[in-house]
């Protein structure tokens, strides 16, 4: 039951990111070809004009992660769920992303 947190700390780790940012991450964000995830809502976004897209490079264990959740989902799935096979995050995700 801790796999998928596990799995959002490792990354989370790995890239730098926010954990927001990581839960807010959908398949369509990374990209395979250039082992690369792109975060368009970040700490920053909200007050930059206009707001920069950040591509974070992934290493081999935070890419096997990323290659690993989003196999067999549609781009626009989240790539970290939760137990319950619900988004990571839980609200907070929810909220974000209506903004």
């Amino acid at each position: 039951p801790y796999r998928s947190f596990a799995d959002l700390l490792r990354c989370y780790h790995a890239t730098g990111a926010r954990m927001d940012e990581l839960a807010q991450c959908r398949v369509g964000d990374v990209l395979r070809e250039t082992k690369q995830v792109v975060l368009g809502k970040h700490k920053r976004s909200k007050k930059q004009r206009p707001p920069t897209i950040r591509n974070i490079t992934l290493n081999p264990e935070a890419f096997a992660i990323f290659e690993r959740l989003c196999t067999g989902k549609e781009k626009t799935d989240h790539v970290f769920l939760n137990s319950d096979g619900k988004p990571a995050g839980g609200s907070r995700s929810q909220s974000d992303s209506t903004e």
